[in-house]
């Protein structure tokens, strides 16, 4: 794994230095036109960042599939799709999954790996997302699919409240 991911963490320690330093200075400067040049930057640089978080995991999706008879590879997606950069890549895990054999998909972490995948496929975008039920703030039940016929939904999640509004607009 340290090949692997050599060339991005090594890209990923240096920009951490860069964002580490970059906010040193937004904390000193008084300028406020300074301020925002330097908060301009620290974007940049976080983009460059999850860039290569991205990077990282096709780098572990290409060698997943280099290697389908591997328990690890299967573990190191694994790991790579519970990560919030791994939520672009639906369509090349589930490439991947099919890849490995047929005893690796059936091994603890391949079984675990089709479970996430079809929760993964569940609430990627332009998916519908799947029925729940819970009790509002006046106690009674609700469910998604009260409000299926509506344009709109609204649903916002709290500590001990839960709202759940639609509209037909």
């Amino acid at each position: 794994i340290y090949k692997l991911h050599k060339n991005t963490k090594s890209k990923q320690d240096s920009v951490g230095r860069l964002i580490s330093s970059n906010r040193i200075l937004i904390e000193e400067t008084l300028d406020s036109i300074a301020k925002i040049a330097l908060k301009k930057r620290e974007t940049y640089l976080w983009n460059i960042f999850d860039e290569s978080l991205k990077e990282e995991v096709q780098n572990n999706i290409d060698f997943a599939m280099l290697n389908p008879n591997s328990i690890a590879c299967m573990e190191l997606l694994l790991s790579s799709v519970q990560r919030q950069e791994g939520m672009h890549f639906f369509d090349k895990f589930q490439t991947a999954f099919l890849n490995f054999t047929k005893s690796v998909q059936m091994s603890e972490a391949g079984i675990l790996m089709s479970e996430k995948l079809k929760y993964f496929k569940q609430s990627n975008i332009g998916s519908s997302a799947p029925n729940f039920n819970l009790k509002d703030i006046d106690n009674n039940f609700l469910s998604l699919s009260d409000f299926k016929n509506k344009k709109y939904i609204l649903i916002e999640f709290w500590p001990c409240i839960t709202h759940i509004i639609g509209c037909d607009r």
